[in-house]
């Protein structure tokens, strides 16, 4: 995968991500990519510095990658909670209501234009992934070291992985990125 620093016609400034620069001329020849501020459809590549890779930025990555793990496991912790265990009986206001229906979860549309662009920018970025990649679940970190050591033939791949993995995927030298969860997602 490789980030780009783009900007529109309007001269808005994003970051895209793409499995090549052939896959990033191929889509903006098919009007693929827009400005998650404006929506413009005139997109370029804007002057942007090389990310070598160093102890520095793989160790910045690994904080990236740890809090949003963080996060996550914090948001799943708190859900699980809430729920009883067998045999215990929570009280009324504490116990679970069921899942929350479509209709009360929050909705996007009178949050600020910023807050929509990330949240359609992002579900572009999950789509570009989940049609581009083989989905390998569970088996993600097994999969991404067996393409590091040669042991398979590289391909895009997308799935899940622990915190202790990702971060030993890191340390090994093995590039990996988080996909942030989407309001549709019940998170």
């Amino acid at each position: 995968m490789i980030s780009y620093a783009l900007r529109c016609a309007n001269n808005h400034a994003f970051d895209g991500w793409f499995r090549g620069s052939e896959d990033f001329d191929r889509q903006v020849q098919n009007g693929l990519l827009e400005c998650p501020v404006c929506g413009d459809g005139a997109i370029t590549k804007a002057l942007m510095a090389p990310n070598v890779s160093t102890a520095r930025t793989k160790e910045k990555v690994a904080r990236e990658v740890h809090t949003a793990m963080v996060q996550a496991k914090a948001a799943i912790d708190a859900e699980a909670a809430s729920k009883p265990v067998d045999g215990e009986v929570l009280p009324a206001e504490a116990a679970p209501s069921g899942p929350t229906p479509v209709a009360a979860m929050p909705s996007l549309k009178d949050a600020p234009a910023p807050v929509k662009a990330y949240v359609e920018t992002v579900r572009k970025l999950r789509a570009e992934v989940e049609a581009n990649s083989e989905d390998v679940g569970k088996r993600f970190a097994d999969e991404a070291r067996k393409m590091h050591h040669g042991e398979v033939e590289e391909r895009p791949i997308r799935g899940e992985a622990s915190l202790e993995d990702a971060a030993a995927l890191d340390e090994e030298g093995i590039d990996v990125f988080v996909i942030p969860p989407l309001p549709e997602d019940g998170h």
